[in-house]
């Protein structure tokens, strides 16, 4: 077990590097804003863009890939709103080392019954969780959006992309290119209707652009037709 030193960590991968020396290796940390780093004394962005600048230089320095989670204001937890690099903590030194940033969004977590991002699982027959009494041959599960608004890996992918998500076994399925194709314009109805209702209070950055492929889940219902010309972690 470590502590939240980035220095802890860094001899860590430096102990296994060594014991690996060909090895590709993927370092997970859980999360950046809570890793501290002693030899810095300034705090906020300060602190952020040096522990940002020491999290780079392990991953080049060890030949290592780096995936850490980060922290967003509430102010970018709005309804509908997506993560975006621009609303992390301290982004301004965290968007420049990174090679790639990766928003996932729930819209069932974020919406819940208004949720459009949703699928259908066929069941045995059970209580619904939801309406105690009532019995269900299929549950509503969510369908998780992955926000790439940066990324220099794998020819520099930039764009959305939705995969199936089974809350309740973890397991997640990339979608197919057709419903890739749906649940796009399915978020992008509900931007448009949402900057429609209330451009005060739907900030312009919840916009977003998309691309999509892949193979994986049933869609619960077929979208209305969408204008497609709408517009559209750590290292």
């Amino acid at each position: 077990m470590l502590d939240n030193n980035v220095f802890s960590l860094e001899m860590r991968v430096r102990d296994i590097r060594k014991r690996y020396p060909t090895t590709p290796i993927v370092v997970f940390g859980d999360n950046f804003h809570l890793y501290t780093n002693p030899a810095m004394k300034e705090e906020g962005e300060a602190k952020t863009r040096g522990l940002s600048m020491a999290c780079k230089n392990l991953a080049n320095v060890q030949h290592v890939t780096m995936i850490m989670t980060m922290e967003l204001p509430k102010t970018a937890l709005e309804e509908g709103k997506r993560p975006r690099m621009i609303n992390i903590k301290g982004s301004a030194g965290i968007s420049y080392d990174a090679s790639a940033n990766i928003g996932i969004y729930n819209d069932q977590k974020d919406r819940r019954e208004a949720a459009d991002l949703t699928w259908d699982e066929e069941v045995e027959p059970q209580m619904d969780p939801m309406n105690p009494g009532q019995m269900v041959t299929r549950i509503r599960r969510p369908i998780l959006e992955l926000v790439f608004d940066k990324s220099k890996v794998n020819g520099g992918f930039d764009g959305n992309l939705y995969y199936a998500f089974n809350q309740t076994s973890g397991q997640v399925l990339e979608c197919s290119p057709l419903d890739q194709d749906i649940y796009r314009k399915k978020a992008a109805r509900y931007q448009e209707q949402a900057r429609r209702g209330n451009n005060n209070d739907q900030p312009s950055g919840a916009q977003f652009g998309y691309d999509s492929f892949a193979p994986g889940a049933q869609v619960s219902d077929a979208p209305a037709p969408v204008d497609d010309n709408a517009e559209s972690p750590f290292m």
